[in-house]
């Protein structure tokens, strides 16, 4: 997998970036479930992280959602956390928007669902769950098969059902 931007991807993401605007961060799922088992309060806490990315763009904007998945011997939890942006100018190549979500919305999402895990964490096991820093790269796309083609089509006057 290729999550390396080439310096064509670059001069695309600061263009994206340039005529892109941060709408909102959303909370899509979150919860975590006791799992009863006894617990060192000593042991440092070994934690298994599932994060995968998602997106969307359409003529409104684009957005991502990082959905994640931690095990722990303690529980379990989840957390979808969604970031939305509007865009001026032309509709992005999946290639722009694929290397903005791995340069820029990862980094912002990420913050906000270590929040969340933390806090939820904290309210049901009565210990909250750091996660660990995440590295540039550990989650994102894969920017080799990624087409310059505008990310999506907008709709023709009829639409099939």
């Amino acid at each position: 997998m290729t999550t390396q931007p080439t310096e064509d991807d670059i001069a695309a993401i600061k263009d994206l970036i340039d005529r892109s605007t941060l709408v909102g961060i959303e909370y899509h799922d979150l919860a975590a479930t006791l799992s009863g088992a006894q617990v060192s309060e000593e042991a440092e806490p070994t934690i298994d992280m599932q994060l995968q990315i998602e997106h969307r763009c359409g003529p409104d904007g684009f957005g991502f959602r990082l959905v994640g998945e931690i095990n722990a011997a303690v529980g379990d939890a989840r957390a979808s956390v969604a970031a939305t942006y509007r865009f001026d100018g032309d509709i992005p190549s999946q290639r722009a928007l694929f290397g903005f979500g791995n340069e820029v919305a990862v980094m912002t999402i990420f913050p906000f669902f270590r929040e969340a895990v933390s806090s939820i964490t904290a309210k049901v096991f009565g210990q909250p769950i750091l996660l660990p820093v995440l590295n540039r790269g550990d989650v994102g796309y894969d920017l080799e098969d990624a087409s310059t083609d505008p990310a999506f089509t907008p709709a023709a006057d009829t639409m099939e059902s």
